[in-house]
């Protein structure tokens, strides 16, 4: 409830912190992917957002994370982050699609923020009380160490996977190329599934 009621401005600015943050702090580094590269894949992502409710908020950043390794996250606001290692593990331009398509799908349905008010009762309280996005601002002012640790719970991890594999659908991308590329780092780290 509390969620739908944040402006898409405070969102945003909430990603931004988050992802200023975590570059900061040296959780990320620049990318190491050819400029070639990041553009046929903006291309893909462009496409496949095109037309959603959150359409124009959307950016896709990538950065290179050795110590988070494949993985791909939305921030608040439509920032969806994508690692090089993850990149790298995909063996087709589709699975790199299909992790995005989850990670929209995580952004159209405000998993982030809807996970960061269920996580702190302080901001819901805040928010319930005043209706103010300021003071939730103030209230989240931890989102970034909040976020670099977020796991989804298995309903939201669900609900992305299901927006994801209809999105896919309509542009033509098989459903399939999702969960071959999460078998892959899930593989290689005993079993964690990464996104």
């Amino acid at each position: 409830y509390v969620a739908a009621r944040v402006p898409i401005a405070t969102e945003e600015a909430l990603g931004e912190r988050a992802l200023a943050w975590l570059d900061n702090n040296e959780w990320f580094r620049p990318t190491q992917l050819s400029p070639d590269l990041q553009g046929r894949i903006r291309q893909g992502f462009d496409e496949l957002h095109g037309g959603l409710p959150m359409d124009t908020h959307y950016r896709l950043e990538f950065r290179d994370a050795p110590a988070i390794g494949p993985n791909a996250f939305a921030l608040p606001g439509g920032t969806i982050v994508i690692t090089d290692a993850m990149v790298k593990v995909a063996e087709s331009p589709e699975e790199v699609l299909a992790v995005l398509a989850h990670e929209i799908g995580h952004v159209e349905r405000r998993h982030t923020m809807r996970h960061m008010l269920q996580d702190s009762a302080v901001a819901v309280s805040v928010a319930a009380i005043t209706s103010d996005a300021a003071s939730l601002s103030v209230a989240v002012a931890g989102v970034p160490v909040v976020l670099a640790r977020t796991r989804y719970s298995r309903e939201f991890e669900s609900e992305a996977d299901d927006y994801a594999f209809r999105l896919l659908k309509q542009h033509g991308l098989s459903p399939a190329a999702f969960a071959t590329l999460m078998e892959r780092p899930a593989a290689k780290n005993g079993g964690a599934r990464e996104a």
